[in-house]
């Protein structure tokens, strides 16, 4: 009996009822690294400081590109919007893999690899190693990133995606930045209407003038959009073997566009030359003489540029328990026209009126009623990369000894072998890179010649063509072992092998460095109309073709425990 207020002791005795099920098994589940939950797994058991971003991650970062997924990692950024800095260090020592593959690099001064060419629709995941381990090369001292490509799905899928955006920085009405003749086409391919002209070799033979764009103008932005499309599937065979595949291909139109970018040459000035005004900290513009004039370099910029990028990738993989093999075949190309201007009206009109008239430069340099002129640098630049890697791997476990039991000191655990072979390469191509460059005087009204103190002029050509090829491979063994407190360790040796050949191409042209006389045109005038008329003065000329072929060949033992 249970009494209001009161505790009570009750014992109760339940009868056991029990239910025979059918045998089932407990497998252990791989996550893979697509998602974050996989991904904290292989940083627990990774023998280096490991960091990654996995495909969800990145899909709901909204990250675009390898090199926009790769500031999601803590204490990873990029340069250039483009080459990895881990910790601070640059690309200099930090090394950019494809699927553990490195791949090699068309850039006219640095060894690291663009990421901004590999579409996060492609990208399983981004693992970023902080430390070094014995099994990178030398130049990983800082760091390495491993984009790691989508492989076999776990089910079938097909996916579809498309969307458009709106630059809201894009001024609207025709006055984007660009030039007559300038943009991309659908492919990113030039039409071969930026080829080099025969006759500037020989402008003896004709008159060696060039009647296209010269320097910027206005026009429309084009349309902003990007789609993809992804299928695959998996499909089990006989004996425990899987077999799969994926196919995914992608492509990106947009443009950008700022009229607000700052370029000066600032310094520490001394004492009697520091401008009235100086900002906190004692920065000025370092002053110049450019032909008995006063000279700095204080350059307002306005950039706009046009890109198409495209590419696919298709998988193909055979795996079972203890055998995993696997072809991987990587296409991107991308293609960027940019119309830049840079313009010095600020030494002018802000910092030189602004020096007192007992200073050094205005008493002993220059006089008090000498004024600065204004300068003008106008660049057109079309860019083609295309990067490709044909890749063969696979990762084979030896099940020659046995893993059951406790371990009492030290027990060895089956042995595993990888390996992989890669054909790769990559291109940068940068066809009739044209440079401009005019001054203005503001004392007369008149444009005139930029002249340089050389033979060069004021108006140049660039044709660049650099090229990369890689082939290399790969094998490593690695022993796994748990010792006495169950903690798991390895021994891990191989052999790395790297062939590159590079191939640079570059030819420059150019006007002479011949003085024109004034051009009475307001400086608020349309850009175009400096640009046409300044260098029509003089023909173009040849001025020196570059070339270099570079091989080299890398072997390394890397053993590791």
């Amino acid at each position: 009996m249970v009494q209001p207020g009161q505790l009570t002791d009750v014992d109760m005795y339940l009868s056991g009822e029990f239910v025979e099920m059918e045998e089932f098994i407990v497998q252990d589940v791989q996550l893979g690294t697509s998602t974050e939950a996989g991904l904290l797994e292989l940083r627990a058991d990774a023998p280096a400081l490991l960091d990654s971003v996995s495909s969800e991650l990145i899909s709901r970062a909204g990250a675009s590109d390898a090199a926009a997924a790769l500031s999601l990692v803590a204490g990873a950024t990029v340069s250039d919007g483009k080459f990895a800095v881990i910790r601070g260090l640059p690309d200099r020592y930090v090394v950019s893999l494809l699927n553990n593959v490195r791949l090699p690099s068309a850039d006219a001064e640095t060894r690291a690899v663009e990421l901004d060419q590999f579409p996060s629709t492609v990208i399983d995941s981004i693992q970023v190693s902080k430390t070094f381990t014995p099994d990178q090369q030398g130049d990983a001292s800082g760091g390495a990133v491993n984009v790691v490509l989508k492989g076999i799905p776990d089910e079938n899928v097909i996916q579809f995606s498309a969307s458009t955006s709106i630059n809201t920085n894009d001024p609207g009405d025709g006055e984007f930045l660009t030039y007559k003749g300038g943009g991309v086409n659908f492919w990113g391919f030039d039409d071969g209407g930026r080829a080099i002209q025969s006759e500037f070799y020989n402008p003896a033979g004709s008159d060696g003038f060039y009647n296209g764009a010269k320097g910027v103008s206005r026009g429309d932005a084009p349309i902003n959009y990007k789609w993809s499309a992804t299928a695959g599937g998996n499909r089990e065979l006989a004996d425990g073997w899987r077999t799969g595949g994926v196919i995914s291909f992608y492509y990106d139109q947009g443009s950008s566009y700022f009229d607000n970018g700052v370029k000066d040459d600032l310094g520490i000035g001394d004492i009697g030359q520091v401008p009235l005004g100086t900002p906190p900290g004692g920065y000025a513009p370092r002053w110049g003489n450019y032909f008995g004039t006063p000279r700095a370099s204080l350059f307002d910029v306005e950039q706009g540029s046009q890109e198409v990028k495209w590419g696919g990738l298709a998988t193909a993989g055979l795996e079972n328990e203890f055998n995993r093999f696997k072809i991987v075949y990587m296409y991107a190309h991308s293609a960027e026209d940019t119309a830049r201007v840079e313009q010095d009206t600020r030494s002018s009109t802000e910092w030189w009126p602004n020096l007192d008239d007992n200073s050094f430069l205005k008493q002993f340099v220059f006089s008090p009623t000498d004024i600065p002129n204004y300068f003008r640098n106008e660049s057109l630049t079309y860019v083609e990369r295309t990067t490709q890697s044909l890749q063969f791997s696979g990762e084979h476990t030896l099940p020659v000894l046995d893993e059951s039991g406790e371990v009492t000191f030290f027990r060895l655990e089956n042995p595993e072998f990888s390996w992989f072979y890669a054909q790769s390469s990559t291109r940068r191509y940068e066809p009739d890179k044209r440079l401009f460059s005019s001054i203005y005087l503001p004392a007369s009204g008149q444009h005139q010649t930029r002249l340089t103190g050389g033979s060069i002029g004021n108006f140049n050509r660039i044709w660049q063509d650099i090229e990369e090829e890689s082939n290399q491979y790969t094998m490593d063994v690695k022993l796994p072992f748990r010792q006495w407190s169950d903690s798991a360790g390895y021994f891990k040796i191989g052999l790395f092998n790297d062939r590159v050949e590079r191939s640079y191409l570059q030819d420059s042209f150019s006007n002479r460095n011949e003085f024109v006389d004034g051009f009475p045109v307001p400086y608020d005038a349309p850009l175009r109309i400096i640009s046409v008329i300044l260098p029509k003065a003089f023909p173009i000329y040849w001025v020196m073709t570059q070339w270099m072929w570079i091989i080299e060949v890398g072997k390394i033992w890397m053993p590791g425990i």
